[in-house]
């Protein structure tokens, strides 16, 4: 709604949607007190950042798949939370006796994600702030786009990345662990796992090995073939998962033989 309001403004009244957003720029930039939006998203109200009055990044068809497959007292893996949208969700489907883990290493990100889930009253989702990968008590490069704000930090983008220049970049330090690792020590069998590391789902996978033998959670992969490291492909990822017997989707519910970017579905068979 509030997108569509801004295009509106924008198209028809200029000079008045200028005004706003000069009026506005000092409370959609606060990250930590600014009065929140309501937002509604086809199924749930959700009270955000007032800087997403001209973002929508709702991802309806991953929202519905949630839905659809998710119980109360649930547990979910959610790796790449960026802003929390899909935490927030995925919070509500499973209800106080479920939880979320939720995974974001960005500065910039985990301000908002903090933020959502305090003004949403979110208090079954724990934030972690490493970065999840292959190796567990480890720390590596993450590289932020933007200073952060942007969806697509990762620790794979190279020196020479498609779509992101060489100056939106900025390399930061944070601590490295896996879903294995994670499982042992918060002893939690993981009823789905949601993976969007801009090009970095390889390494999440081998370090969830353990989980996805023992569990055989349902994975949400978000895929970035351009991001991935020149070393591997997007066949390696199609190799681990039918070696530990899982089928590939897309949200349209047809099998796949190959992965492009965008969303998919893995469940075991």
């Amino acid at each position: 709604m509030w997108v569509k309001l801004n295009l509106l403004l924008r198209k028809h009244t200029p000079r008045f949607h200028a005004f706003l957003k000069k009026a506005t720029l000092r409370w959609r930039n606060s990250k930590v007190y600014a009065l929140p939006i309501p937002v509604y998203t086809g199924s749930e109200l959700f009270l955000l950042h007032p800087s997403f009055l001209t973002h929508d990044q709702t991802e309806p068809h991953v929202q519905s798949y949630f839905r659809s497959v998710l119980r109360r007292g649930d547990v979910v893996f959610d790796i790449g939370a960026n802003f929390g949208f899909h935490t927030m969700s995925l919070s509500r489907l499973v209800g106080s006796t479920g939880r979320i883990i939720a995974f974001e290493p960005s500065p910039e990100n985990l301000k908002l994600l903090r933020y959502h889930c305090r003004t949403n009253f979110m208090r079954n989702v724990q934030i972690c702030t490493n970065a999840v990968g292959d190796v567990a008590n480890s720390s590596v490069d993450f590289v932020l786009i933007d200073g952060g704000k942007h969806a697509s930090n990762s620790f794979t983008i190279a020196d020479e990345s498609p779509y992101i220049l060489e100056q939106q970049k900025t390399v930061i330090r944070v601590p490295m662990t896996t879903i294995d690792m994670t499982c042992k020590k918060s002893n939690v069998k993981p009823t789905l796992i949601k993976i969007d590391v801009e090009g970095a789902e390889l390494f999440v996978l081998k370090g969830a090995e353990q989980t996805i033998t023992k569990y055989r959670p349902s994975i949400v992969i978000g895929i970035h073939p351009f991001w991935m490291p020149k070393d591997q492909s997007t066949g390696d990822i199609i190799q681990f998962l039918r070696a530990h017997n899982y089928e590939i989707k897309n949200f349209d519910g047809c099998l796949v033989d190959e992965l492009k970017y965008g969303d998919y579905i893995a469940t075991p068979r």
